[in-house]
């Protein structure tokens, strides 16, 4: 639609659409469900403004070029054919409900979200710039694609069940992601982890080429089965929180796991170490209850502290240096391992879900 260059331009979508925005900026307004859906291009230059009041409901078909503000507070979705290109300078604030099945691409501007972006199995985000979550605010992948090359900033909640892409991109969790039967990729990317992350069902890829980085202060937990959850690393990953493992970490192919906090690995759980190194440092604690596989060529470096506890496997054929293992294991009830097991989980405080 022609605009004056020089003009900044205003639109408030309303429910009733009373002030006519819905047909002024190339929509059909539907009365009944209180819905303008836009099957023509609009352009926000620098200085416009689009705002979507509560109650009002856009449905984009065509493709909304951004480089101004877009205010959401109610409900808007990206349909088949739709795109919403946010430009260098954009700003999108969402404080309601973004569907999105086709395109919602963030090429130099910013999305700040306190309200709901749900991305579905048709739909792709790209971001090229930034992404902020902010406290209450819910990012939902349902089958989709994710892919950052950017910054996403997380305070609130990701939900992955799609693919989350961060090759050569930077998340800051602070908040909560929970990959629940989706793949997050972190090859060459860097994922710093203040926050939670929880893995059920998923996978979590931090390899080579280049390498992928990650740097957890809070909590990491692998919280399935050593056949449906991973942690594969060829990359780095340093911990100075809590890795706690009832699936598959499979540290190979010259990963580097460097420990100074707490990796627990419960009575299901799998930790391989394979033409690799794993440095439990000082002030490190490795505690085992499951399997623990040094394979041929894999060097563990102990300058902490490693638990073997009831139960627990420690499988070597590589190196183990430094520190002993302390193998430790209260036999309160005579030959019976099920409830030597149970009292010391009951007495491990520091061991979490192991259950």
């Amino acid at each position: 639609m022609p605009q004056d260059a020089h003009a900044a331009t205003s639109y408030e979508l309303q429910v009733g659409d009373a002030n006519g925005v819905c047909e002024a900026i190339g929509g059909t307004w539907n009365s009944g469900a209180n819905t303008c859906t836009l099957a023509s291009n609009l352009i926000l230059n620098p200085s416009d403004s689009l705002t979507i009041d509560s109650g009002a409901i856009l449905t984009v078909t065509s493709a909304i070029t951004n480089s101004g503000t877009i205010i959401i507070s109610a409900r808007t979705i990206v349909d088949s054919g739709g795109t919403i290109d946010n430009k260098f300078g954009g700003s999108i604030a969402n404080a309601g409900v973004i569907e999105n099945y086709a395109y919602l691409n963030n090429e130099g501007g910013s999305i700040y979200n306190n309200g709901t972006i749900h991305n579905n199995s048709s739909g792709i985000i790209n971001n090229f710039s930034t992404i902020t979550n902010n406290h209450g605010g819910t990012i939902t992948n349902v089958g989709g694609i994710i892919f950052n090359s950017a910054s996403i900033s997380n305070n609130g909640t990701i939900s992955n069940s799609g693919t989350l892409d961060n090759f050569g991109g930077t998340i800051t969790n602070n908040g909560s992601i929970n990959n629940n039967g989706g793949t997050f990729d972190n090859n060459g990317g860097t994922l710093n982890n203040s926050g939670t992350i929880t893995i059920t069902l998923g996978f979590i890829f931090n390899e080579s080429s280049p390498r992928g980085t990650i740097n957890n202060f809070g909590k990491i937990i692998n919280a399935g089965t050593a056949t449906s959850d991973f942690i594969l690393n060829a990359g780095t990953i340093t911990n100075f929180g809590s890795i706690t493992n009832s699936g598959t970490i499979t540290n190979w192919h010259g990963g580097i796991i460097n420990n100074t906090g707490t990796i627990h690995n419960n009575k299901k759980g799998i930790i391989t170490n394979d033409s690799s190194v794993i440095n439990n440092n000082t002030g490190g604690t490795i505690s085992n209850k499951g399997k623990i596989i040094n394979n041929s060529g894999s060097t563990i470096n102990n300058s902490g502290t490693i638990i073997n506890r009831c139960g627990g496997i420690i499988e070597n054929v590589g190196t183990i240096s430094g520190n002993p293992v302390v193998n430790k294991c209260a036999k309160l009830h005579g030959e019976d391992d099920e409830r030597n097991r149970g009292h010391e989980d009951n007495n491990d405080l520091n061991d979490e879900n192991s259950k």
